[in-house]
């Protein structure tokens, strides 16, 4: 489910407060902006369950990593 997007000032806003809690950001991702479509709330369509499933294992990735 989309929980937040934005363009413009509220992109670089959700950005930031992504960055500032180590939330890695990918930008200029086809599937971002397939995604960025979506209104808030809207379930992510079955066409992108495997690339949005691979995005997840990456950042599950990552947070397992930066734990001591």
């Amino acid at each position: 489910m989309v929980v937040a997007k934005g363009s413009g000032a509220a992109a670089e806003r959700l950005i930031a407060l992504a960055k500032s809690h180590g939330i890695t950001v990918l930008d200029g991702e086809p599937t971002a902006d397939a995604l960025v479509t979506l209104k808030i709330g809207e379930f992510i369509p079955p066409d992108l369950y495997e690339v949005v499933a691979h995005m997840l294992v990456f950042v599950r990735t990552m947070d397992r990593a930066r734990r001591p």
